[in-house]
């Protein structure tokens, strides 16, 4: 199934002698408490459709896409060299799992002044993990395909509660959290874990079939 591109566009690159300058985009809306938290990132510094995007983005991501022409699954470098951006978003990591991202790409003509922006992947935060040199983010596409039918809470692998918090009620001696299904089974008695877990854990039951 081809993608819809904006209009103009394919007729401006099959132009004799076209020039383009292109770069790819990522966005992050990290919803904090009642507070939405939003970063525009871009290959290069670019200001366009009202929005400054900032220059952190290493290289345009990679998208892994299905066999049905949908993107699954984008994995987005961002320079840390100042590691700036790495002790903010560790400092945001919990709310960073399950972050609504868009994944996209950008194109001026230098001829024309005309630019187009096209969203590639709309998804949620999977994974974030940083080092001296970059942060690395890995998205995976949204299944829901923007219908809301009930009040909004983002599926997120990790739990959304304040460690030792009124929702969390642990009274473990353990001073941190890693807000996953494992750390809250070593903190929660029995099964306590289960009911207080507020996130989506994946349990792998390991369970071989075999049919005849």
């Amino acid at each position: 199934m081809a993608r819809l591109m904006p209009p103009g566009l394919m007729e401006a690159l099959n132009r004799p002698n076209a020039r383009f300058d292109f770069h790819g985009t990522l966005e992050l809306f990290v919803l904090v408490g009642s507070e939405v938290r939003s970063y525009y990132f871009a290959t290069a510094r670019l200001n366009f459709a009202g929005v400054s995007w900032q220059p952190h983005l290493r290289k345009s991501p990679e998208i892994s896409s299905s066999l049905l022409g949908e993107a699954d699954l984008a994995d987005c470098e961002l320079q840390n060299v100042d590691t700036v951006l790495g002790i903010e978003f560790a400092n945001l990591e919990r709310f960073l799992s399950g972050a609504e991202a868009k994944v996209g790409r950008y194109w001026k003509d230098l001829e024309k002044g005309t630019e187009w922006h096209k969203v590639f992947l709309t998804g949620l935060v999977e994974d974030v993990s940083d080092d001296e040199m970059a942060v690395k983010v890995t998205i995976v596409s949204d299944i829901y395909a923007d219908v809301s039918v009930a009040p909004l809470r983002n599926v997120r692998r990790l739990c959304p509660a304040r460690y030792k918090g009124f929702e969390c009620g642990s009274v473990s001696a353990l001073a941190t959290c890693r807000y996953t299904i494992g750390d809250c089974q070593l903190r929660h008695p029995g099964a306590d874990a289960f009911a207080r877990h507020m996130g989506a854990p994946f349990l792998d039951n390991q369970l071989l079939q075999k049919i005849d």
